[in-house]
């Protein structure tokens, strides 16, 4: 065993640092196994141990490394990845140095996905026994203390002993097909190829935790598909929540199929007649292709309420998601989705890959990364506790503190296992977030000491004149500042950051709990909270769709803004919203709410154009009473003449843009509201406010043509007209 020491020959030290390295990368090749070593020690020692292991690697010859570097400070800067580090998903290494002082826990994760058998981490930390000001830190540190497969090396200690090869070693069972690895792939392989080749309407579910081939299998299916089928032409699309989650299904495709052509630049793969690309969620959603399959990676990134719009559109449908994703995790998806694609596609299946393709079963490095950011967390309720908990116990509510958490392993997984189970952007940094941002409230409802719902929040406001001109020259954006930033940028209140703000970043429910108020009473908690803090204002923003709207305008809170694009994985616009708490809140809520509305059917010609009419119409509802224009006594003439044929709809179409919002407006009329049907309000949205083409409205809501295009609409306004 070598002594490493500060004090020692350096040349000797890492010479047999990397000869130990090398033998630990030969031992756990041979049982398929990755391992984390903590090198912690001044940053220069690190540095100068993997300077060294770089340079060995580099002159292995007969046995090339792969490696990638996070962080900085390295020798090799232009190798070291410091932002990007989701673009390495889908590639393999051999070794991961990861030297991040700020701790990226996504970062991390992901790239601990792309070790291969025989791979090591190296975690660069300071000094991993004195994280004591850090909660995160020293939660990490404590894990990585208690873990006997991970290896702690510092300057004064000596190198682990190696471990030798056991004859019980059992490798895992390879599949005799060529481009499948295990038996579980290759069974994967034939499901999507029947989904293709089978009858319509039965999708299929594929799950399965990293590393586990999935990717690889619906590009090996489409390979089969496309060289089985030369008569037929194909048309697959796949989609994904971004561009780079596809990285690995092409890499896949074109090595599968080696007489295709992958076109990077136009995302799309071509052999003989075939092509397969990819498409996102929100054109998707527009195109409504008839495509011969189509291939949903990494499902659970994706709204559930899009999803369900995806199958009632297409027909022959892959899912495939990642449970315990590095970049989100997926129980909403099993949750939420399949009961509602249980109703819709009553025959479909589900796969699940059990079976890692590039590293053994309970791998030591994913175990640590399950552990460290609570990526398996799961709640213990169920149905039938939650019927009987709700009968004979009372819901309770209280803030709890960072130290808690840290303090209770147990709370803390609970309460991420909500966040995760209810929301589907809940990522490992959610597990710094929650145990180290002093901004952070967290509020907590429990029924009989089960946590039920979990509401993220927030301090907002408050910065310098200095840093308010770098934000207004766009040459900086301050970190906890979301709701004054955008109230300065986008609204044009200069006095945004002088007010002081509760937002509320995530308020979840868990799914078995939810149509019970408890997300309302949990939300009246937080405001209360508020109050009693002295806050200007609640403020929340989202994904506007007509759910989550519904939610938070029966909380009170006003519509502020909308983002004039739409997020490419939701098709959503950004919605802020508030509710003033003070005289000062009100005054601004009211000024913004009333420059938002003033503009808003205007900007519905251009910006908001495909903007959902249900999304639209949920807006109208709120329209405030002051704004609303009042019709005239010709406004009331050119209606009725329309809706007798006695004038065309060109001539009347302003008044009717008058009349629409009116009737739409609860404020007005709430029994009009009520009594307008998603197809009516749909049409007359988009054709009379949203200036829709008779061609688009034709083929989006099954018109034969325009003459009955218009008759439908002169119906609606007569109807509409009569009732009010």
């Amino acid at each position: 065993m070598t002594q490493l020491s500060s004090h020692g020959n350096q040349q000797f030290d890492q010479q047999n640092i990397c000869s130990w390295v090398a033998a630990e990368q030969k031992y756990l090749t041979a049982i398929n196994q990755r391992r984390l070593v903590v090198l912690s020690g001044k940053l220069n020692w690190s540095h100068s141990i993997v300077q060294a292991l770089i340079t060995y690697f580099a002159r292995q010859s007969t046995v090339p490394i792969s490696w990638q570097a996070y962080g900085q400070g390295f020798l090799a800067q232009d190798q070291a990845n410091t932002s990007n580090y989701r673009h390495q998903l889908g590639t393999e290494n051999n070794c991961i140095f990861f030297a991040d002082t700020d701790f990226h826990p996504d970062a991390f994760a992901a790239l601990s996905g792309t070790l291969v058998a025989g791979g090591i981490m190296f975690w660069l930390c300071e000094d991993l026994a004195c994280a004591k000001s850090d909660l995160f830190l020293k939660r990490m540190s404590q894990k990585c203390l208690l873990d006997e497969h991970i290896y702690i090396i510092t300057p004064e200690d000596e190198l682990p002993e190696q471990a030798s090869l056991s004859s019980e070693v059992v490798l895992p069972l390879r599949c005799s097909n060529s481009q499948c690895i295990t038996p579980e792939q290759n069974d994967a392989v034939k499901a999507i190829i029947k989904v293709a080749q089978g009858r319509r309407n039965r999708p299929l579910v594929l799950t399965a935790d990293r590393g586990r081939g999935k990717s690889s299998a619906l590009a090996i299916a489409v390979a089969q598909l496309l060289e089985s089928s030369p008569a037929l032409a194909q048309n697959i699309i796949i989609t994904a929540p971004h561009q780079q989650a596809v990285a690995i299904f092409f890499k896949q495709l074109s090595k599968s199929c080696i007489n295709g052509e992958y076109f990077p630049e136009k995302n799309t793969f071509s052999f003989a007649q075939h092509n397969v690309r990819f498409v996102p969620v929100d054109v998707l959603l527009k195109m409504k292709s008839a495509a011969t399959l189509l291939l949903i990676d990494e499902a659970a990134g994706i709204p559930v309420y899009l999803l369900s719009q995806i199958v009632a559109n297409y027909h022959r449908i892959v899912f495939s998601s990642t449970l315990h994703g590095y970049e989100g995790s997926g129980r909403g998806f099993t949750v939420k989705f399949l009961p509602q694609l249980k109703k819709q596609c009553p025959e479909y299946k589900q796969y699940h890959l059990k079976q890692p393709i590039r590293w053994a079963l309970n791998d030591w490095l994913e175990a640590f990364t399950f552990d460290a950011f609570l990526l398996a967390a799961q709640s213990n309720i169920n149905e039938t506790q939650i019927a009987l908990l709700s009968s004979s116990s009372k819901l309770v509510t209280r803030r709890v503190s960072q130290r808690e958490l840290f303090a209770d392993e147990t709370l803390l997984s609970q309460v991420f296992s909500v966040l995760v189970t209810a929301h589907y952007q809940t990522s490992p940094s959610d597990v710094k977030l929650l145990l180290i941002n002093h901004q952070v409230r967290l509020f907590v409802s429990f029924i009989d000491e089960l946590v039920v719902a979990v509401a993220l929040t927030i301090i907002e406001g408050g910065a310098s004149i200095a840093e308010q001109g770098l934000v207004a020259q766009s040459k900086r954006r301050l970190k906890d500042q979301f709701l004054p930033q955008s109230l300065f940028l986008h609204n044009g209140i200069e006095q945004a950051f002088s007010y002081q703000y509760l937002r509320v970043m995530r308020i979840a429910v868990h799914p078995f709990c939810q149509k019970k108020g408890i997300g309302s009473s949990l939300l009246a908690d937080v405001k209360q909270y508020a109050v009693d803090s002295g806050f200007d204002m609640l403020g929340t923003s989202f994904g506007a769709n007509v759910e989550l709207l519904s939610f938070w305008f029966k909380a009170d809170f006003s519509l502020c803004r909308l983002g004039f694009s739409c997020d490419k994985a939701s098709g959503e616009h950004s919605a802020l919203l508030l509710q003033p708490l003070t005289e000062k809140g009100t005054e601004l809520t009211r000024v913004v709410t009333t420059e938002f509305y003033r503009s808003f059917s205007y900007l519905l010609t251009q910006q908001y154009q495909m903007l959902s009419t249900n999304v639209v119409c949920e807006i109208l509802n709120q329209w405030p009473n002051v704004l609303i224009t009042k019709l005239t006594s010709h406004d009331v003439k050119n209606i009725n003449d329309f809706s007798h044929k006695a004038r065309l709809f060109d001539s009347c179409v302003y008044s009717l843009h008058l009349w629409l919002i009116n009737m739409l407006s609860k404020n007005m009329n709430n029994e009009n509201v009520e009594s307008v049907n998603a197809k009516t309000s749909g049409v007359l949205i988009a054709r009379i406010l949203q200036k829709h083409s008779v061609e688009q409205l034709c083929q989006h809501y099954g018109f034969t043509g325009k003459k009955a295009l218009n008759h439908f609409i002169i119906e609606s306004v007569k109807q509409l007209n009569k009732s009010s």
